[in-house]
């Protein structure tokens, strides 16, 4: 392995402390990651929140399975679309059901 230099602290690391196709070393770059992430706060936040609300009805089958799976212990084979159809349903009640009540806290508050 070749050595490579950080554009950032100058060190020279062997390739493999450096991230596929960047030139900043892996501690470097976490420094970067924290710092940015500080800085951003807000703006991380609201773009997790807008991604979040946008996706929360997006229920996958192969979530849905997973679930269905380690709740029931059951096998694959076991597995109906009926149930998956079921249980997609009871999550997304779940969730509405955690928006409202979200929603009536905060107005209490």
């Amino acid at each position: 392995m070749k050595p490579k230099q950080c554009t950032k602290c100058g060190m020279c690391e062997p390739d493999v402390t450096f991230h596929k196709n960047q030139s900043r070393c892996t501690l470097c770059r976490a420094e970067y990651s924290i710092e940015y992430r500080r800085k951003n706060k807000i703006r991380i936040a609201r773009q997790q929140a807008e991604y979040q609300k946008k996706n929360s009805d997006a229920v996958s089958d192969a979530y849905v399975k997973r679930l269905l799976l380690t709740q029931l212990c059951i096998t694959v084979a076991e597995v109906t679309p009926k149930m998956i159809e079921i249980k997609r349903k009871q999550i997304l009640l779940h969730r509405e059901f955690k928006k409202i009540k979200n929603h009536l806290r905060e107005r209490t508050e």
